[in-house]
């Protein structure tokens, strides 16, 4: 039973990584802040990425915001999913479906996340979306769930994505 959630969690922190490549075309960045920002207290311990990206999937009206962060042999990627149709400024609340957070250990392959039928908390807001120069800042809080162990939770306060650039597929 394991491997069924393991592997999807995998495919995922190996797509974000592939995605953030192929958006960066491998470049090395001494600040990791030419493409803006995820930062955010996860059960009371601070993240702050190394690289931040961000992807809209024109045909489905995605919009997925996701940070790296390859810290002392370990890469943890924490990010937001939700409609490329929300309002500035208005908070949207995590359905668990189309608007949600994930976090994944790459190291130990452990997810947390609030997709899917967990009871649900906190919201997403969108506070500046620069459609002509393709970068986004926003807000987010939340409670996320290990998939294998739903007694195992993180609380994300302070979430934020700032000035991420991000690309139209």
């Amino acid at each position: 039973m394991k491997t069924k959630f393991v592997q999807p969690a995998l495919v995922c922190g190996l797509l974000a990584t592939m995605t953030f490549f192929t958006i960066t075309g491998c470049k090395k960045s001494s600040s990791g802040s030419s493409g803006g920002s995820v930062t955010g207290t996860l059960s009371g311990s601070g993240y702050q990425s190394t690289q931040a990206f961000g992807v809209v999937t024109a045909s489905s009206n995605v919009f997925f915001v996701g940070g790296i962060r390859i810290k002392s042999g370990d890469t943890t990627d924490l990010s937001v999913t939700f409609p490329d149709t929300v309002a500035l400024n208005t908070a949207i609340p995590f359905d668990g479906s189309t608007v949600f957070i994930d976090y994944l250990d790459e190291k130990t392959l452990t997810e947390y996340t609030n997709e899917g039928s967990y009871t649900l908390s906190g919201s997403i807001t969108i506070s500046s979306w620069n459609k002509s120069s393709l970068v986004i800042t926003g807000a987010f809080t939340g409670t996320i769930y290990n998939p294998l162990n739903s007694n195992d939770s993180l609380v994300v306060t302070n979430g934020a994505f700032s000035n991420v650039k991000y690309t139209i597929q």
